[in-house]
């Protein structure tokens, strides 16, 4: 009967311990999603940096336009 606490590939016992290649796995595999997390994180960053820049292009023109309407009625009174 094999002992339970050895590492069925080659009868290692770890004395209950995850094998090496176990917690490498486990090491990769959380890795892999803090990667994907960390990728969705840049993404989403980068489309509300899109989206601020868009809002102030459009209220710098906003503001332009209310500025050369201004002058153009100042300019018209005098």
């Amino acid at each position: 009967m094999p002992d339970p606490k050895a590492n069925q590939q080659g009868q290692v016992t770890t004395f209950g311990w995850p094998s090496a290649a176990d917690v490498a796995a486990q090491m990769q595999a959380k890795h892999a999603a803090y990667r994907a997390q960390q990728k969705k994180l840049e993404e989403a960053t980068a489309k509300a940096e899109a989206e601020r820049a868009r809002e102030g292009e459009a209220k710098a023109a906003r503001t332009r336009e209310a500025t050369q309407a201004s002058l153009f009625w100042h300019d018209i009174k005098q």
